[in-house]
């Protein structure tokens, strides 16, 4: 099986990017399916196009770009200049865009490179899909991953229709939540020819330690990137709470903000310096994703207070290192923390409420040997598994009608 991905991935510019896809990666390598990747979905039209200079500029500029542009729509119907990137024993090729002179002549490309899918993560890159469907009979599948979703109530009408359009005419679509499914349900998704399938998490790194939290005071944990969808600005109000009925009670915030200007850790340490618990919060900063399970396996609660989250992964992987989770009651975080913690709904008195949920939690934990024994359904083998069926009952059906 070969699929194409039309998706962010990991890359020589940019190796943190979508770790979620790599993971992917390399369990359908593990099960001999063959991927590339089209990074963002970066499929184009090619057009000639010069810049705004005037002059002898204009004119040199000219003299380089038509025969170069002559000779790759001579030579290279297709344009699609290939990169390899390789992490932990996963190596796969990318392209930073593919440039084609007619959509026949990709199909071309496409059949001779023997893809029997596309696979676009995130409803944003499959705008072309439809066409190519319809035309060629390429199927493809489409996962909507929460960032593609939680905004479209404030797009323009035929913004949403065109998400409808590319989600109904899918072989197959996949959302990360049943959240996530009914939010497209509501602006014109049939929920036809769907799935939900969590994103998973790696048991080779996320497992209990022996000792559950620091066994000496109680650990309160964040991680994930300190902006303002993730609401890291309340992390010194909840520990204040915590502190009033645990006194030793400590916070690791493990995160960082990828632009400086999103960051709110100077609000969360002037808060925490106002409220006097400044001493008594870690910031770990930035960590490599193989460390964190090392951090998780110190806390005794999870904070995953998010405005907002397709699923949240991260509550998973807490629950795999057997970390109970006290998260919000937005978008798909119930469904990932299950019965194995607590959420909050949204109010006026969130903080507090929220406060009131980790005392509650704290006072009660659950084993953490049932919290993990629950996780163990949501590892990445798993999710692979159930996409693969669903890639060869598309390829079977697209078989099938070519017959």
């Amino acid at each position: 099986m070969r699929v194409l991905f039309f998706a962010p991935a990991p890359s020589l510019r940019n190796p943190n990017m979508a770790p979620f896809i790599l993971r992917r990666i390399t369990e359908l390598q593990k099960k001999g399916v063959y991927v590339e990747v089209l990074q963002f979905g970066n499929l184009r039209k090619r057009k000639l196009s010069f810049s705004g200079r005037k002059g002898i500029s204009r004119i040199i500029e000219n003299m380089i770009l038509i025969p170069l542009h002559l000779v790759k729509k001579i030579f290279f119907p297709v344009f699609a200049f290939k990169m390899r990137y390789s992490r932990n024993g996963t190596s796969y090729i990318y392209y930073n865009q593919i440039d084609y002179k007619s959509l026949e002549d990709f199909y071309k490309w496409f059949m001779k490179k023997g893809f029997d899918l596309i696979h676009a993560h995130f409803i944003w890159y499959a705008d072309i899909l439809p066409e190519l469907k319809e035309k060629f009979g390429i199927p493809y599948v489409v996962t909507a991953h929460g960032s593609d979703v939680h905004d479209t109530e404030k797009l323009e009408s035929d913004v949403k229709e065109k998400y409808a359009e590319i989600l109904n005419k899918a072989s197959h679509t996949l959302f990360v939540s049943d959240y996530l499914r009914k939010t497209c349900v509501s602006f014109g998704f049939s929920g036809e020819h769907c799935s939900v399938v969590f994103n998973g998490f790696d048991p080779n790194l996320f497992f209990p330690s022996e000792k559950f939290g620091s066994g000496k005071f109680p650990v309160l944990g964040f991680v994930g990137h300190t902006i303002r969808v993730k609401r890291p600005e309340i992390l010194a109000d909840v520990l204040f709470s915590v502190k009033k009925r645990f006194p030793d009670a400590i916070l690791c915030v493990v995160g960082f903000a990828e632009n400086s200007k999103d960051d709110l850790t100077p609000v969360l340490k002037k808060r925490a310096e106002e409220l006097g618990v400044a001493d008594e919060i870690i910031f770990a900063g930035r960590v490599l994703p193989e460390n964190i399970p090392g951090y998780m396996r110190t806390f005794d609660v999870l904070l995953f207070p998010s405005r907002m989250e397709g699923l949240g992964c991260v509550a998973l992987e807490a629950q795999a290192c057997g970390v109970g989770v006290v998260g919000s009651a937005n978008g798909g975080i119930p469904e990932a923390v299950g019965e194995n913690g607590a959420v909050v709904p949204e109010s006026e008195s969130f903080t507090e409420d929220f406060s009131a949920a980790v005392i509650s939690y704290l006072e009660n934990p659950i084993p953490k040997e049932i919290v993990a024994e629950r996780a163990k359904n949501f590892t990445w083998e798993s999710c692979v598994k159930k996409e693969m069926l669903i890639y060869e009952k598309v390829i079977s059906h697209k078989c099938e009608n070519s017959v």
